[in-house]
């Protein structure tokens, strides 16, 4: 590294009034300074370094500026120090230096290691400025223990770690400063912040998690109760489909009964022809028992026509409001039966004078009376 560099120019630093090493910013990076003062062995602590900072031979203030040592040891650790002893002038660039005992853990000359100047300037802003190399050995104890392994070393963190030195002081105008100071932050309070964090992050995910559980429930609840909304569904369509084939069944029954009426009329008309046919040929008197036939042949159908359209009445009853059609037309029919049957009673009416008219045949009457007494009667019955 630059040390063992042997293009690197190792010189010895003036001393300022026999005492302070001078370092100046300026000189350039091909250059070492030994600083004799800085050699130690293993288990030194807080060895006084006094140094005075120059720019181009000039002071360097240190008024408001922060002093870093940088060191690469031996073993290739880094450590990083701030320590000072005491800032002897600060206008004069005068201060000594407390180098900690992690830097003497590596035996041997350290690989590289120079000063950090960072200057707090007027306007807020920082400038940092490094200084010359310096160049230092350590030696090996050989005698106490010590440490078997040089580990990384960082002044301020081991400050946060140990809790024993405020993060910062009470001088200056600071925004951590006054009540708002954090000296007591230590690794066991940042510790517990940490904890608490997750604790409470843990804790609202709980809150979560059991808001997710009660939100599954009620949504299982509801799909069970669409289940079964949709089994009442079901339910319902099949006793629809149930209903509609009993209609269906009542309508075909429904048109039987039409049908039976249907047939009963034919025959009415039937016997009504037989009888005008018989009226015609009437020409004597046992005639009379055979037209007498007739007619109750005639009021015997009419009452199996009465009896269909009870029939008929009763299947209609039977029929839902998914067969108004059907409905509407059975009630035609039902009329029509009316009609049929109001029209067969006058002919039973007209038939009964017609029989009565008859019995002029018997008392010797002619084919002319008889004809006349038969259009009486018809005239009679169709005012019936």
């Amino acid at each position: 590294m630059d040390n063992q560099n042997k293009s690197m120019i190792h010189y010895k630093p003036d001393l300022m009034a026999n005492k302070y090493y001078i370092l100046d910013t300026t000189i350039g990076y091909d250059h070492t300074a030994d600083v004799e003062a800085m050699n130690g062995r293993q288990g030194d602590n807080m060895r006084s370094i006094p140094i005075a900072f120059t720019d181009d031979g000039q002071p360097h203030d240190l008024t408001d500026t922060k002093i870093t040592l940088k060191v690469l040891d031996a073993s290739g650790v880094v450590k990083v120090s701030d320590k000072i002893v005491n800032l002897v002038d600060p206008k004069a660039g005068l201060v000594i230096f407390g180098v900690p005992d992690q830097v003497y853990e590596a035996v041997g000359q350290v690989q590289r290691a120079y000063f950090v100047l960072e200057d707090k300037m007027l306007d807020g802003t920082k400038q940092t400025i490094s200084t010359v190399n310096v160049s230092f050995r350590v030696l090996e104890n050989g005698i106490d223990i010590t440490k078997a392994q040089s580990t990384i070393y960082i002044s301020a963190l081991d400050r946060v770690i140990g809790g024993t030195e405020p993060l910062v002081t009470t001088s200056g105008n600071n925004h951590l400063t006054g009540q708002n100071i954090i000296d007591n932050l230590t690794i066991k309070n940042l510790v517990n912040d940490e904890v608490e964090a997750i604790k409470s992050n843990l804790d609202q995910a709980t809150a979560n998690l059991t808001t997710n559980t009660q939100a599954i429930a009620k949504n299982t609840t509801a799909i069970d109760d669409l289940n079964k909304d949709l089994k009442t569904v079901q339910a319902t369509a099949s006793a629809a489909t149930n209903n509609v084939q009993a209609q269906a069944g009542s309508v075909s029954n429904l048109s039987v009964g039409l049908s039976n009426i249907t047939d009963s009329l034919a025959d009415t008309n039937s016997d009504v022809d037989s009888l005008s046919t018989a009226i015609k040929s009437v020409a004597r008197s046992d005639a009379y028992a055979s037209l007498s036939q007739s007619a109750l042949s005639m009021a015997m159908k009419i009452s199996d026509l009465e009896a269909s359209c009870g029939t008929l009445s009763h299947n209609l009853s039977l029929t839902s409001s998914t067969v108004d059609e059907a409905s509407a037309t059975a009630s035609t029919a039902k009329l029509n039966a009316s009609i049929a049957k109001t029209e067969a009673h006058r002919a039973y009416v007209g038939l009964s004078g017609m029989v009565t008219n008859l019995g002029h045949i018997g008392s010797g009457g002619t084919v002319d009376q008889v004809i006349q007494d038969i259009n009486t009667a018809w005239y009679d019955a169709q005012n019936v």
